[in-house]
């Protein structure tokens, strides 16, 4: 268990942890130095803020072991995602003089390889869900943060903050997908993952001004989930994933 999850309850916490023991997994499936470069990116992906979105919004009342199982596999699909995002985004040179360097072509290989095993991966573990709709919703989202990417690459746009954005949207809509929630309560969700995503983005902007701080908008974010029209184990998971930003 990571110590940032301590604020997850019992099985939250067991599910966040299946999530990070599938990242591991499929990192330590491959051979040095890309399985050292892949497990480091799911080191510091965390506390997986993008798996969190989908642990509360696509836990049900009654739950079951089949509904738990596709969360688990859409939540690590999202967060390899994310993994094979920040992998592709070390390619990117960052002043002018990156640019005009002599690239490491062992490095830079071994970068893009690793990247797009990711990629693969995180497709899979979409698939595994077995839901048309939600590999759907995975699907344009890989494109969206693909193009965002591309963006970037011509400093035409900030493709982390476009990239949070797109995937809390994502992963809270296609959670709702997978419990089969009604339009209202989709909406509902998916309007809190776009909150809890500009959110993250503002405590981002001002980090490094303010050291430690925590998410300025928590009140605010925390109220919109209390006035939901949403289960009492939503709200709850919900509370508990801002937490861990």
């Amino acid at each position: 268990m990571k110590n940032g999850w301590v604020v997850l309850s019992g099985e939250l916490q067991r599910e966040m942890q299946l999530v990070y023991d599938n990242l591991l997994q499929m990192a330590t499936e491959l051979e040095s130095p890309l399985r050292e470069l892949v497990s480091a990116q799911v080191n510091s992906a965390q506390p997986y803020l993008r798996a969190g979105v989908v642990l509360a919004a696509g836990v049900d009342e009654p739950d079951s072991s089949t509904l738990q199982a596709a969360r688990v596999h859409l939540a690590t699909a999202l967060e390899m995602l994310y993994v094979a995002l920040s992998i592709h985004r070390l390619l990117l040179p960052h002043d002018d003089a990156a640019r005009q360097a002599d690239p490491n072509k062992t490095l830079l290989g071994s970068t893009i390889l690793a990247g797009d095993y990711c990629f693969s991966q995180s497709a899979i573990m979409a698939a595994r869900t077995e839901n048309p709709a939600v590999v759907a919703i995975f699907a344009k989202a890989l494109q969206d943060v693909s193009e965002s990417q591309l963006r970037q690459v011509f400093n035409l746009t900030d493709g982390s903050s476009h990239a949070t954005e797109i995937l809390f949207e994502a992963g809270a809509r296609a959670a709702a997908k997978l419990r089969h929630a009604s339009a209202s309560a989709s909406d509902q969700v998916i309007a809190l993952g776009q909150q809890f995503a500009h959110a993250v983005q503002s405590a981002n902007h001002v980090q490094s001004a303010r050291h430690g701080q925590t998410l300025d908008n928590a009140s605010n974010l925390s109220q919109s989930i209390d006035q939901a029209a949403l289960a009492a184990p939503l709200k709850q998971r919900w509370h508990q994933i801002i937490q861990l930003a």
